[in-house]
């Protein structure tokens, strides 16, 4: 759990508002994030703030963090206002298992900065927040929330956040290399002024930030994004080479063309001499019709190449990451960490849940709720105490076997007192 000794805005957030009544009755909520220490601005330097959401309570709480939780922070490339690269992140930092504060360094970077594209690594993280420090002593931040706003993979975090209604919970989006693979995001471009308390440029509306093509935030799906526009150089080479292959399909149109031309003009000029020459012409006009559209195909194909290099890689479904961590689990005694919301949401991406102000435990690998079995009289439930499912009342034996064969870890635990 995060420890408040400094704060930083972190803008306005659309979040899981009707189960978390978060910003409820507000527009636009503030919140801002607890840091553990106070970043002095250097010259040239800017300071990254990375608050890892799946870090759980810590052993010194009596609870072990869950284990592969922790991952590399995020590449970071950083962009200025008109998207001109001014530098990138140059060495590796390892966020471990229950450390939810690692701090990245991108230096030189003697332009003002704006933008950052955040690039996962191969060990997938959940983000749950980022806070920047620039050079000049400008601060800023995001937050994981707005990934369940614009429909991305998300979880829920144990990172506390301050609302100007008092302290709540932060969500997490997924973030990791293979995302293009397994449906949650490779990259995420930030553009943290939009982000900062009273920013008013898009006129307050909090649907703009979910918006394709908006200044604000954007989510990559595709194989590692390294460019402004979320491209890698994969992509850029096959637009090239479209684009190549258009130009090459364009100069052999105009080349046909010229000699079509060149044939229509020797026609004329053979036209008085004989119907023989008169039916070389129709042929050599007839060969360079044929060119010329058969040029024309082949620009059209290299267009159609490079429309469909372009478009986004179609996104699997994102539940194979809960399939990953079928053995993980967390029991939850925060109010806001609703296992029915969890198990309704069609992005909701991480490991069971359990939910005690709830009493009901959310199976992630299927979406199926169980409640409490003290809460039943008979079919399938939640054994808490055991950590299991079970079976009650007449049909038990049957329920049972219809159950899910798993043995649970060891549970990571959020919010006991």
């Amino acid at each position: 759990m995060a420890l408040v000794t400094a704060l930083i805005g972190f803008g306005s957030i659309v979040g899981t508002a009707s189960t978390l009544s978060f910003f409820s009755g507000t527009s636009l909520g503030f919140i801002s994030f607890a840091i553990d220490k106070l970043v002095i601005p250097e010259k040239h330097v800017i300071h990254y703030n990375f608050k890892i959401g799946l870090d759980g309570a810590g052993t010194h709480e009596g609870f072990g963090p869950l284990e592969g939780a922790g991952g590399t922070v995020p590449h970071i490339r950083v962009f200025d206002n008109h998207g001109k690269f001014l530098g990138r992140s140059m060495d590796r930092v390892l966020c471990d298992d229950g450390e939810d504060n690692c701090v990245h360094k991108v230096h030189p970077i003697k332009q003002q900065p704006a933008y950052a594209l955040l690039s996962g690594r191969t060990n997938s993280i959940c983000l749950a927040a980022v806070a920047v420090t620039y050079p000049g002593g400008d601060q800023y931040g995001w937050v994981g929330n707005w990934a369940h706003s614009c429909c991305q993979p998300w979880y829920y975090s144990d990172i506390d956040a301050q609302t100007e209604n008092g302290t709540v919970k932060l969500d997490c989006v997924w973030l990791g290399a293979q995302g293009y693979e397994q449906g949650y995001s490779t990259g995420i471009r930030i553009h943290f002024p939009e982000f900062k308390k009273g920013f008013s440029g898009n006129g307050n509306d909090e649907q703009y930030y979910c918006k394709e093509n908006n200044t604000a935030l954007a989510f990559f799906n595709n194989k590692d994004p390294k460019y402004f526009d979320g491209s890698n150089q994969e992509d850029r080479d096959v637009a090239k080479k479209a684009a190549k292959e258009a130009k090459k399909a364009e100069n052999k149109a105009k080349k046909a063309e010229r000699k079509a031309k060149k044939a229509e003009n020797k026609a004329k000029k053979a036209e008085r001499k004989a119907k023989k020459a008169e039916n070389k012409v129709k042929t050599a006009e007839d060969k360079a019709k044929m060119a010329e559209e058969q040029a024309k195909k082949a620009g059209e194909a290299a267009k159609k190449a490079e429309e469909e290099a372009k478009k986004p890689k179609a996104v699997p479904p994102p539940h194979k990451r809960s399939m990953d961590m079928e053995k993980r689990s967390i029991q939850s005694h925060h109010h806001g960490h609703s296992a029915t919301f969890l198990c309704k949401s069609e992005t909701s991406v991480g490991p069971s849940l359990v939910s005690f102000p709830e009493r009901t435990f959310c199976h992630m690998p299927d979406k199926k709720l169980y409640r409490f079995c003290e809460d039943v009289k008979s079919g399938a439930c939640w054994d808490h105490e055991g950590h299991k499912f079970e079976a009650k009342g007449p049909g038990a034996i049957h329920a049972r076997a219809a159950l899910p064969a798993i043995d649970f870890d060891a549970p990571l635990v959020w919010g006991k007192k």
